[in-house]
């Protein structure tokens, strides 16, 4: 559980790392 716990928060930064990319783009 707690990996799974760790891979959505990877998840959730690298979604909001995208974001931020396209927006800057």
């Amino acid at each position: 559980i707690r990996f799974r716990n760790s891979f959505d928060f990877f998840s959730l930064k690298k979604n909001v790392f995208l974001k931020t990319f396209f927006f800057s783009e």
